[in-house]
C-alpha cells in the first residue's frame, strides 16, 4: 500500500508538467488549425482550443489523463499528511474531476465567444470550478500542512503559490498577456512537483495510512 501511495504522489505531482509537455507538442503540430480559428498559442492561453483540432483526441485524453492523475495525488495527500481537515485533499479531487468533465465535453467555436451549447457550457463550468478549486486548494493544504511537523514551511509556500496564481489568473484577464496567462500554469507545475516529490519521500507519513472514509 505504501509503495503504490508513493507513486501516485510522484505521478499526481508531475502530470500537470506532462500536461503542459503534450499541450506544447499539440499546439506545434495542429498550429494552422488553432490560427484557421482565431486562436493564437503565442498571444493567449487557451488548451481546450486544441480538442476542436484534427489531432484532438490527443487533448482530450490529456484532460482524462490529468484528471485521473491529479484525483490520485489528493488521495496520497490525504494519506501523507498527518491530522488536520480532509478538505483540501477533497477540493483537490474536485479539480480533478473537473478537469476529466472538460474533457468529455469539448468547448465551443469561436473559441473566443461564450459557450452557446450544452457540452460548451459544462466545458466552462468545468473550467470554472477546476481554476477557482485549484486556488483554493493551495489555501486549504497550507493549513493542513501546518498540522504536520514533516511538512513545516510548505504552507508558506502553498499561500504563497496561491496568491501568485491569483494575481497571474487577474492579470492574463485584465492584460491578456501570454506571459502572464501561462504564469498559472507554471505555478500549478511547480506546486504539484514541489509538493508530489516531498509526498515520494515521506515514506513514514504514508506507510501508516489513514483510517476512515476519505
Amino acid at each position: 500500500m505504501a509503495r503504490s501511495l508513493r507513486w501516485l504522489a510522484l505521478a499526481g505531482g508531475l502530470a500537470p508538467l506532462l500536461f503542459q509537455v503534450v499541450l506544447v507538442i499539440e499546439e506545434t503540430l495542429q498550429r494552422s488549425f488553432l490560427h484557421s480559428i482565431g486562436f493564437d498559442p503565442m498571444k493567449s492561453s487557451f488548451p481546450s482550443a486544441n480538442a476542436l483540432g484534427p489531432l484532438g483526441w490527443m487533448q482530450t485524453l490529456n484532460f482524462i489523463l490529468l484528471g485521473v492523475l491529479v484525483i490520485g495525488f489528493a488521495y496520497a495527500l490525504h494519506q501523507g499528511i498527518r491530522g488536520g481537515s480532509a478538505a483540501g485533499p477533497i477540493c483537490i479531487s474536485i479539480v480533478g474531476a473537473c478537469t476529466i468533465v472538460a474533457g468529455l465535453f469539448p468547448t465551443d467555436l469561436p473559441v473566443s465567444s461564450p459557450p452557446h451549447t450544452f457540452h460548451g457550457l459544462v466545458h466552462a463550468l468545468a473550467f470554472i470550478i477546476a481554476s477557482l478549486g485549484t486556488l483554493v486548494g493551495y489555501v486549504l493544504l497550507g493549513l493542513r500542512f501546518r498540522s504536520d511537523s514533516f511538512w513545516r514551511g510548505y504552507d508558506f509556500f502553498s499561500f504563497a503559490t496561491a496568491l501568485v496564481s491569483v494575481l497571474a489568473f487577474v492579470g492574463a484577464n485584465l492584460v491578456k498577456g501570454v506571459v502572464i496567462a501561462y504564469a498559472f500554469a507554471g505555478m500549478r507545475v511547480i506546486w504539484f512537483a514541489v509538493v508530489g516529490l516531498r509526498l515520494w519521500s515521506a515514506s513514514a507519513p504514508i506507510s501508516a495510512p489513514r483510517t476512515g472514509a476519505f
